[in-house]
């Protein structure tokens, strides 16, 4: 099972730079199993939100990526749902002296962590990186 962060949705829900390569990496996973969680959602509106604000995107184009927000991912694939261990777990992944994991994504690491997810998608190098240490498969995109 592969679970994608949210630099992954937001690449190809809001046309990035990274949209191409995202989705062609993405493609090339043919029908293997995607999951995301419901924490997933929070910071993809978050994203929506703030290119809104800044007028990168038009309401029309807001409109158009919840939308398809909800369309191509949380009803095509499996939204995780958060539990207390998740929370617990990022916890003690924040707790580790110098790490660079800010919250959101001590929380899709917990996540994938603990709900028995093998491989592990994201543009955030940082994040790549701690993942891999925690013993999940997380390839460059």
């Amino acid at each position: 099972m592969h679970y994608l962060d949210t630099s992954i949705l937001a690449a190809i829900l809001l046309r990035d730079p990274e949209s191409e390569r995202v989705e062609k990496a993405l493609q090339g996973l043919g029908g293997e199993f995607l999951a995301l969680s419901v924490w997933t959602g929070v910071e993809v509106f978050s994203a929506i939100a703030r290119r809104l604000r800044m007028r990168e995107i038009s309401p029309r184009e807001a409109a158009r990526a919840r939308q398809a927000y909800d369309e191509e991912f949380v009803a095509k694939h499996d939204v995780l749902v958060l539990t207390t261990p998740d929370y617990a777990r990022a916890r003690n992944l924040l707790a580790v002296d110098g790490t660079k994991l800010r919250a959101g994504d001590a929380l899709h690491l917990a996540v994938a962590l603990n709900h028995g997810v093998s491989t592990f998608r994201t543009l955030d190098k940082d994040l790549r990186k701690i993942a891999v240490q925690s013993g999940l498969t997380a390839p460059a995109i």
